[in-house]
């Protein structure tokens, strides 16, 4: 047969504020672990939180290099539409001077003709 174990250690796993072994309450362990369980909890919360804004912050980057991907396509079609205009009207010009140069020419040749 067993000896009956100490009052103080059966009252103490009760629930009574007698002192444990380790010199704490059976009461005080438990809000300890009460608080470390909220604690571990709001920590839990708060990465969580903290890995929702970096999804955000991610979607937000992507997005920024899309766009900013757009402004350099739309500036490079820009460009080269400018270009092809400078092109087109450096081609009139020349065009438009060899017709005078020649009309001037074809009056000369008429003028010496009469």
């Amino acid at each position: 047969m067993e000896p009956p174990r100490n009052r103080s250690a059966f009252e103490s796993q009760r629930g009574s504020s007698q002192p444990m072994a380790n010199g704490k309450s059976v009461f005080q362990s438990r809000k300890e672990r009460q608080e470390v369980e909220r604690d571990a909890q709001l920590l839990a919360n708060r990465i969580a939180l903290l890995k929702q804004e970096e999804m955000k912050t991610w979607k937000k980057i992507e997005e920024t290099k899309k766009k900013a991907a757009e402004v350099m396509r739309l500036k490079q079609k820009n460009e080269e539409r400018i270009r092809s205009k400078v092109e087109k009207m450096q081609y009139d010009n020349a065009v438009a001077s060899e017709n005078k140069d020649r009309i001037a020419r074809m009056k000369k040749e008429h003028s010496y003709e009469k």
